[in-house]
């Protein structure tokens, strides 16, 4: 029943393929919305890409092409992740938020969700990747509806299952 304005000051959202649009970083990570370089900062902060997008020519005055196609897929989406975070929302939706990342933007994204989770964000991910779900308190949807629940680590030991004895690994 919110108007959409007032939505977005609650909610990010991360989607599995960033799109970007012609303009400055900065303008990507506001959401269209007029730039304050100290809301920017703090949401590259948060997102722990404060690095990498200031490694950038311009800092966040970068000039972004259309879809983002002067970026590497791993800058994309540490863009993305910045506009999900952009003003401290109460509530994040993730989708694939993994996807494109090397080591040093997974351990980036995982320290994004201790820092949401201190702050008492509730955060939404989909993903396929076990490692990202042991930084989550409660898990699991599957197909689109409530497959299992509850704390993460009694859920992760039904979900992952070791190997079969059978199977053997080869060495050499």
């Amino acid at each position: 029943e919110w108007p959409a304005e007032r939505r977005l000051q609650h909610v990010g959202y991360l989607p599995q393929e960033v799109e970007l649009f012609e303009g400055s970083l900065a303008e990507n990570v506001t959401r269209l919305n007029a730039p304050d370089d100290a809301a920017v900062l703090a949401a590259a902060r948060l997102a722990h890409c404060h690095d990498v997008l200031m490694r950038l020519p311009e800092h966040d005055d970068t000039a972004i092409a259309e879809g983002g196609g002067n970026l590497s897929a791993g800058q994309r989406q540490c863009v993305g992740l910045a506009r999900a975070v952009y003003g401290d929302p109460v509530f994040v939706v993730l989708g694939e938020p993994d996807a494109n990342l090397d080591a040093e933007g997974e351990a980036a994204l995982l320290k994004t969700l201790q820092t949401l989770a201190q702050r008492k964000a509730t955060v939404v991910a989909v993903t396929h990747t076990p490692r990202l779900l042991r930084s989550v308190e409660q898990v699991v949807l599957q197909e689109r509806r409530v497959v299992d629940g509850g704390p993460r680590e009694s859920v992760l030991q039904r979900l992952v299952r070791p190997a079969h004895p059978s199977i053997r690994r080869r060495t050499g």
